[in-house]
Formats: structure tokens, sequence, C-alpha cells
């Protein structure tokens, strides 16, 4: 993998990029316990893919990639990375996902956007294939369980922010 950290920083007008690559590639926080052996012939979407760090992992590990993220700052650095390690199996998606609200989010023009059915989105782009569910959406994924049918997932791989709600619901 080549992940130029300056210019991904540069084009996301933030600076931990390397931060991200050491949790994600070094700590290998979301694939470490799972078998990858039948991993080509699914389907990964990234929720919270973020700069797409997690999302260059995935394309040469799943058939193919949804990065899904409500920020678009965030396309550029993730075309950047995926042509730096060519990559073109993948789409990038900007929205919100269902009813989810981020009152922790003060510009709220930032999610002045469409609304993603999740629901949706797996019965309309992957014509009932396997379907790996990366989360990282930093505290929603308690409220995006109230929505979602797991009946269309087969793995899900989460972040989950204690703070935010109940582990246990």
């Amino acid at each position: 993998f080549f992940i130029n950290i300056e210019k991904i920083n540069n084009l996301c007008q933030e600076t931990d990029t390397f931060g991200l690559i050491r949790e994600i590639f070094f700590r290998n926080v979301y694939l470490k316990d799972l078998n990858h052996e039948h991993f080509k012939k699914v389907i990964c979407i990234d929720l919270g893919s973020n700069r797409g760090i997690f999302s260059v992992i995935a394309s040469k590990t799943f058939k193919f990639v949804i990065c899904i993220d409500f920020q678009k700052k965030y396309n550029k650095c993730i075309d950047e990375i995926m042509s730096s390690n060519n990559q073109k199996n993948y789409e990038i998606i900007n929205g919100v996902i269902g009813n989810l609200e981020f009152p922790e989010i003060s510009n709220k023009s930032a999610l002045d956007q469409r609304m993603v059915n999740l629901n949706e989105l797996i019965i309309n782009k992957t014509n009932g294939e396997k379907i790996f569910l990366k989360i990282d959406i930093e505290g929603g994924e308690f409220r995006l369980f109230d929505e979602i049918d797991l009946n269309l997932v087969n793995i899900i791989v989460m972040e989950i922010h204690n703070d935010k709600g109940s582990l246990k619901k």
C-alpha cells in the first residue's frame, strides 16, 4: 500500500492521517480475527469511510467497496489513495444514513445533503451478494440499528462509542 500522508492531510485539511493508518493497518482493528478466504466474493460497505484508509485495504480484500461518508471533503482523499494503489473497484456515496442526527456536529451545513436508506442501498447496489459492513459513524451506530435490516448483512465490524448508547441493546 502507498499512502502519501502529507498529500492526504492537505486534501482534507486535517493532520491525523497517520493515526488512522496506525489504527487501521497496524492495530488491524477491523479485520484482525476474520477469515479472509472468501472475501473476494463479498461487497464491503465502508460506512464512515473518512479518508479511505480502510477502504483501500477493503479494495484489495473484497470484490467491491462502497465508501459512504457525509463529508464530501474526503472524496478527493479516497480517490487519491485508491489511484495511488491502482484500485478502481469502489464507489463513493455522500450522504447521511437514514434518519440519524449528529448533535455533536456544529457545522450543520455539512449535513445539508441527501439521506441514504442503508437497506435500500444494499438491495439496489449488491444484487443479493454477501455484505461486509464496516461501521465507524462516531456514535450514530446505536441509532443505525433501529433502522437496518440485519438479514441483509452477513458480517458487521464496528467502532462503538459507549457514551452514545447501550451496548446491551
